[in-house]
């Protein structure tokens, strides 16, 4: 113990952990060294795989850019096999999928996106929007509306197609969700909401903003064309579904583009179509009887059921079924039948005094509104009033009970025309110029008191006019007053709606414009 320190403890130990670290420090180093090595290798080829997966995905996006989408596919699935957490490249395969007609399986690259980020924006529109497309695909109706006859005006409802409601409230929800990752979302978002709330004037907007710079997306062109169906512009309608046709083959497509040709007179096109998409024997009614029956309470056509002696009218028959036949007050006084007037089909020409034709008394109501269309030549010499259709009461001193198209003595232009007895500033709607050769000339009168007034189909006018009020009209007239000619009459006690008119329209300048070009709303 002597030299000791006390509280001092041997040194031994101490020596013998550096004799064992001198001992083993070559492995240590050795150990130290693998780590390093290891740990540079993994990083490396860490470096690697993400170099490449980069390589693969810019690749893709520049073919996907090109349009290839076939070549696109193929990076994005080499870049998926490098690393396949990334959401955003199970979205662009699922794109790649639709656009290169594997259409079947873009759902479940979506789905693979929202389960590496739930919630994905990108993945969710993709989703409802291809959800969308399906959706409205099997809620487009047959081509004749069974309670109708004629073409239908909207959407089948959500609820009449299986599961439809609820698939509805979840496809809003995903769109609604993406909408706040881009403005291009939130537009096509405003589209679908307003399409399924049966809203169509507004529904092109969105879905036509988001499809201008994504032209390969199929499914929103396809959901462009069929809002502007229902929205009434058919000519729009048909190009956009022509172009999404031509990426995707679709049986509802062709049905919607179908209906659109139909409204603008082509039915060779429409039947084509109809055949294309299995329905030409649906679609037959459509063309037996070209335009709306419900409503239609009056049609006179020159070319079927006029009764004659020798050249001069003795009874137009009614071809509405509404027995409203046209007849001249006495025997031997009517006007006379020109064969060949208007695109070599016949006229009914009035001399303007005494040969106006009596229609029987009725045409009552009018509460839901009124349409008349006329072809006919109206009268350019100067004169008191004329017309060429006129349902009226007779005059209770200055007040008339009245509806025309015609001129009145107020204007030098061809009129609609609505009197009640209360009092108006103006009781006419015009536009269209007094000229020689036949025209067509529409009016529809809304239940509202909106007036619109239509040239060849063409705007030419509108305003706000007091309804005709309810009452047995004893004076009506084809012809009062004219010195000019008539083709055909068609009037109807509702006004029509747009897609309707349209069709009217579009049945009349076949038969005797067939050179002018469609007209609708821009």
């Amino acid at each position: 113990m002597e030299g000791r320190l006390i509280g001092t403890k041997p040194a031994r130990p101490v020596r013998q952990v550096q004799t064992g670290l001198s001992r083993h420090l070559k492995w240590i180093l050795a150990a130290a060294a693998l780590v390093v090595v290891v740990g540079g290798a993994l990083l490396y080829r860490a470096q690697e795989r993400a170099k490449h997966y980069d390589e693969a995905f810019k690749k893709g996006m520049a073919q996907w850019g090109q349009r290839d989408a076939e070549h696109a596919l193929a990076q994005f699935q080499k870049a998926a096999l490098i690393d396949d957490q990334d959401p955003e490249l199970w979205v662009m395969i699922g794109r790649c999928d639709l656009v290169s007609g594997q259409a079947d399986r873009a759902p479940q690259a979506w789905e693979d996106a929202l389960r590496r980020r739930p919630g994905y924006p990108p993945a969710l529109f993709e989703r409802g929007k291809e959800a969308l497309g399906r959706h409205v695909a099997r809620r487009v109706p047959p081509p004749v509306d069974a309670s109708s006859g004629w073409l239908p005006l909207r959407l089948e409802p959500a609820s009449r197609v299986e599961g439809g409601v609820e698939e509805a409230k979840q496809i809003l929800s995903d769109l609604r969700e993406a909408a706040v990752y881009s403005p291009a979302f939130s537009k096509f978002a405003r589209g679908a909401i307003f399409l399924l709330d049966g809203k169509y004037g507004d529904a092109p907007q969105g879905f036509q903003e988001y499809s201008d710079p994504n032209a390969w997306d199929a499914t929103a062109i396809g959901l462009l064309g069929i809002a502007d169906h229902f929205a009434a512009l058919p000519g729009r309608a048909e190009r956009a579904l022509s172009e999404a046709l031509t990426r995707r083959a679709d049986k509802a497509w062709q049905k919607v583009r179908a209906d659109a040709k139909y409204l603008q007179g082509n039915y060779e096109g429409a039947r084509q179509d109809y055949r294309d998409a299995g329905l030409e024997k649906e679609a037959e009614p459509l063309f037996a009887r070209r335009i709306p029956a419900q409503g239609l309470v009056l049609w006179l056509r020159a070319d079927a059921g006029v009764e004659a002696s020798g050249s001069t009218v003795t009874k137009w028959q009614d071809q509405s079924g509404g027995k409203h036949d046209a007849a001249p007050k006495e025997p031997g006084a009517g006007p006379q039948l020109s064969a060949s007037a208007v695109h070599g089909r016949p006229a009914i020409v009035f001399g303007g005094k005494g040969d106006d034709l009596h229609l029987p008394d009725g045409f009552e109501d009018w509460s839901a509104g009124l349409s008349m269309f006329v072809v006919g030549e109206p009268m350019t010499d100067q004169a008191d009033e004329w017309s060429f259709l006129l349902l009226a009461t007779p005059a209770r001193g200055a007040a008339r009970i009245e509806a025309l198209i015609g001129r009145r003595r107020e204007s030098d232009e061809v009129v609609y025309s609505a009197e009640d007895i209360e009092k108006q500033r103006k009781p006419f709607v015009g536009g269209i110029p007094l000229a020689k050769g036949f025209e067509a000339v529409g009016a529809i009168h809304e239940p509202s008191g909106t007036a619109r007034l239509y040239q060849r189909g063409k705007p030419a006018g509108d305003g706000t006019l007091l309804l005709p009020r309810r009452t047995l009209r004893t004076r009506n007239r084809v012809g009062a007053g004219l010195k000019g000619q008539v083709a055909e009459i068609l009037l109807y006690s509702r006004s029509l709606a747009e897609l309707e008119r349209l069709g009217v329209d579009a049945y009349l300048r076949d038969r005797y414009f067939p050179e002018a070009p469609s007209t609708e709303k821009r």
